[in-house]
C-alpha cells in the first residue's frame, strides 16, 4: 500500500464568496464526485463553528460566520415567538466560508479489469472524517475511504500529521471518543472496528474475530457516558455490542506510547473477538448506530430508524432487541445514508436524516409515544428556488444544536440556522 503522506498535496486555503441565497453553497465538483460525510466539531467547544466534509479526492472545512443580529420575527397577532418554536429560521441565512481542503494527489490509478487488460480508477475516495484532539489541544481532522487508509490533519497548523494504515479494506466510519480526546474508532469493510489513538498513532484494540460481523461493518459509535461500550451495525444484518472496560489501561497507556516507548506498530494492541451482545433488529443492512443513553437508535437500508433497548439473553436465550419508537421516512432504500442526533438541550434530543429527493426531517426522540413528534422539515433546493431534489448522505448537528449541515450525492454542501 502506498505511502498516503507522500501522494497527499499540502493543503491550500481558499477562499468563497458569502452565498445566502437558499442557505446553500453549491460545490462545483466534476460528475461523479459524492459527497459522503459531514462532521462538526463537536469535540471542542472553542470550534464549534468549524465543519468538514468528505467527497472524492478531497477533504475540506468550512467556518459558519457570526449569526447576524436580529430581532425574532412577529406572529399574526404581533406578538414575538417563543424563542423555542420548533422551527427552521428561514429569514436568517447563515453564511459560511470553505477555509482549508486538502486533496489526495494520486489522480487516476491503473487496476486489472478482469480482462487481461487494466483500467484507470480513481486512486482515492473518501466516504467519512470526524473530529478529535491533539495533545496540544489543536483540533485534529482524521477522514479516510477507500483506500483503508485514515488521514489525520492539524486544523490549526495546517498539515498533515500523520497516516494510520491497518484496514485491509476500504474504511465506512470514524467517530472520536466522548471523553479520551485523542482516541476514535474506525469501521471498515473488512469486517472490523479499530479503536486507535491520533496523538501517538497506535492501533488500541481491533474488534473482529470468532463472534464478531461477517461482513463490511458500515457503522460504531462510542457509548457517550463512559466510552467503555462501542455498539456497531454491518452488511451481516446485526447490531453488536463490544464491552472495552477490560482494556482501559490500554487506552491510557496509549497516551504515552512515544518514540522512547517503541515505534507505534510495537504497542501491544488488543484483540476482542466476542461481543457482550449481538441482534437483528432489522432485515437489512445496518448503516447508521448511535446510543441514545442505554438505549439504541439504527437504520437499516430500508430507511426507517428503531429506537430500541438491547434485551441480554439469560439461560441460553438468544439477545434481542425490544422497539419502543420508529422514525419512518420515505424516499428511502438505498445504503450509506447516516443520520444524526443532537442533545444540546437535554430536554428535546433530537435527530435528523435526509432521504434521495432533498428533504431533511427532524424529530425529537423523547415523548410522543411510539409515534415520535416532527419539529422540523427542510429541503435543498437551488439558488433560484427550484424543486427539491438531491440524495442526502449524511447530515451533522453542531454541538450548540444551532445549526444543521448536510451533504448530497451531487456535491453540494448545505447549512440552516436552527432556532434556539
Amino acid at each position: 500500500m502506498p505511502s498516503s503522506e507522500a501522494a497527499l498535496r499540502p493543503p491550500t486555503q481558499k477562499h468563497v464568496e458569502d452565498y445566502g441565497v437558499d442557505r446553500i453553497l453549491p460545490l462545483q465538483q466534476p460528475v461523479g464526485h459524492t459527497m459522503y460525510g459531514v462532521a462538526f466539531n463537536n469535540v471542542d467547544p472553542r470550534y464549534s463553528n468549524v465543519f468538514a466534509c468528505v467527497g472524492g479526492e478531497k477533504a475540506r472545512v468550512f467556518v459558519v460566520d457570526a449569526e447576524p443580529e436580529s430581532d425574532p420575527p412577529k406572529g399574526s397577532d404581533g406578538e414575538r415567538r417563543p424563542e423555542r418554536s420548533g422551527t427552521v429560521d428561514q429569514r436568517a441565512k447563515p453564511l459560511f466560508r470553505l477555509v482549508q481542503e486538502y486533496v489526495d494527489g494520486r489522480g487516476l490509478v491503473h487496476v486489472p479489469d478482469g480482462q487481461g487488460g487494466e483500467r484507470g480508477e480513481r486512486g482515492e475516495e473518501y466516504y467519512c472524517c470526524a473530529w478529535s484532539c491533539a495533545a496540544n489541544g489543536d483540533p485534529l481532522l482524521c477522514f479516510g475511504g477507500k483506500l483503508a487508509i485514515i488521514k489525520v490533519v492539524n486544523y490549526e497548523r495546517r498539515e498533515v500529521c500523520s497516516a494510520l494504515q491497518g484496514h485491509g479494506m476500504e474504511i465506512n466510519e470514524i467517530k472520536p471518543h466522548p471523553t479520551k480526546f485523542g482516541i476514535i474508532l474506525s469501521t471498515s469493510k473488512d469486517q472490523s472496528v479499530r479503536v486507535w489513538n491520533v496523538q501517538t498513532s497506535t492501533v488500541v484494540m481491533i474488534l473482529a474475530g470468532l463472534d464478531g460481523h461477517k461482513a463490511a461493518v458500515y457503522t460504531a459509535d462510542f457509548h457517550q457516558r463512559e466510552g467503555t461500550l462501542i455498539a456497531s451495525g454491518s452488511e451481516d444484518h446485526t447490531t453488536k455490542i463490544w464491552d472495552l472496560s477490560g482494556h482501559q489501561d490500554l487506552v491510557d497507556l496509549s497516551f504515552k506510547w512515544y518514540g522512547d516507548k517503541g515505534p507505534p506498530g510495537s504497542f501491544p494492541t488488543a484483540y476482542i473477538q466476542t461481543p457482550t451482545f449481538s441482534t437483528v433488529p432489522h432485515d437489512n443492512y445496518v448503516d447508521c448506530v448511535c446510543w441514545h443513553g442505554d438505549l439504541l437508535l439504527t437504520k437499516c437500508t430500508q430507511g426507517h430508524i428503531i429506537l430500541w433497548r438491547p434485551e441480554h439473553g439469560a439461560g441460553g436465550a438468544k439477545d434481542g432487541a425490544l422497539p419502543l419508537k420508529t422514525f419512518k421516512m420515505d424516499h428511502l432504500g438505498i445504503f450509506f445514508m447516516k443520520f444524526s442526533t443532537c442533545a444540546s438541550d437535554p430536554h428535546q434530543p433530537l435527530v435528523a436524516l435526509g432521504n434521495c429527493v432533498g428533504k431533511v426531517l427532524v424529530w425529537e426522540v423523547e415523548g410522543g409515544g411510539m409515534a415520535p413528534k416532527e419539529v422540523m422539515r427542510m429541503t435543498v433546493g437551488t439558488k433560484g428556488g427550484g424543486k427539491p431534489r438531491g440524495i442526502i448522505r449524511q447530515t451533522s448537528f453542531s454541538w450548540d444544536g444551532r445549526h444543521l449541515a448536510c451533504v448530497t450525492e451531487e456535491g453540494k454542501v448545505c447549512l440552516w440556522r436552527i432556532k434556539s
